[in-house]
């Protein structure tokens, strides 16, 4: 995308001539590239939003928003573009199951009564580190008439969780500790907040198996990222029980001997399919 004659600077100033133009797969299109090299730029984050907005992915577009405001506070677009998508994103929350988190939020789409709002490729260590002004329920409607479930944490194996670990069994534990202990402070924080009717943690899903075609970013073995996925799991199970919140397993009943993802529960090597929503649907129903 980017050559001598397209700078960085002159791919956002395109990009939001395409927004202000109603040209949105374009302006999609260079805001993305300016991303991809500056993933906290101010005006590609809510370039990508109004973007986000227009498809309907408004937890999403919060997502972005709250970026390009955290890169530029006196951004007074995107300060209005997210009011506004906290506010078509609040309107239509429904009683019953609210499932906020990453693109593993799939699963769950057929479930009848479940709200599913991606929220973008948000890590569990993000979630943590930001805490509630980051990932907050009430900016998704969530009240005492919702059971949230959370979804987060397989971008942390795959992507990062080993560049913070030097792959022996006591720094894999010492991470587990720290990404998840912060990541459930936060979702306590926002389980009072909004007086949530009860808080769901999902297990992180099983990495992807030896030699599954994926285009994705990865760090480690894939025994080192069993192992990473087995520590957080084992936190995420014994901190909810500690809190009362309930534990949604995503992986024991998708795992193959490996320790990986079974192969005839994906087509795209990562993500539990949309197919075996009833599996998922059946432990949700063991804990509401």
């Amino acid at each position: 995308m980017f050559t001598d004659q397209l700078t960085v600077n002159q791919a956002r100033d395109i990009s939001l001539e395409c927004l202000r133009t109603q040209r949105i797969a374009e302006a999609e299109c260079y805001s993305n590239a300016v991303l991809g090299k500056f993933p906290n730029d101010s005006v590609a984050n809510f370039v990508h939003g109004m973007v986000a907005l227009h498809y309907g992915h408004f937890g999403y577009s919060i997502t972005l928003f709250k970026n390009a405001l955290r890169a530029n506070p006196q951004c007074a677009e995107a300060s209005q573009a997210l009011d506004d998508a906290i506010s078509k994103v609040s309107a239509f929350m429904p009683e019953g199951i609210c499932v906020l988190g990453d693109s593993h939020t799939g699963v769950f789409r057929p479930i009848q009564d479940a709200t599913v709002i991606w929220v973008g490729p948000v890590t569990m260590y993000r979630v943590g580190r930001e805490g509630a002004a980051f990932l907050n329920y009430k900016d998704f409607g969530v009240s005492g008439k919702n059971a949230v479930v959370s979804v987060f944490g397989e971008i942390d194996i795959r992507a990062h969780f080993m560049k913070r670990s030097d792959g022996s069994a006591r720094s894999i534990a010492d991470n587990a500790d720290k990404i998840v202990g912060r990541y459930l402070r936060t979702l306590l924080e926002n389980s009072k907040n909004s007086h949530v009717r009860q808080t769901i943690i999902a297990s992180v899903v099983p990495p992807y198996r030896e030699g599954a075609e994926v285009n994705h970013e990865s760090v480690g073995t894939i025994s080192e990222r069993v192992a990473a996925t087995v520590a957080v799991n084992d936190r995420l199970r014994f901190g909810s029980q500690l809190l009362g919140f309930g534990f949604l397993d995503l992986y024991t009943n998708f795992v193959d001997d490996a320790g990986t993802l079974a192969k005839e529960f994906t087509e795209d090597g990562i993500h539990i399919h949309p197919r075996n929503a009833l599996v998922v649907a059946q432990e949700l129903r063991k804990i509401l």
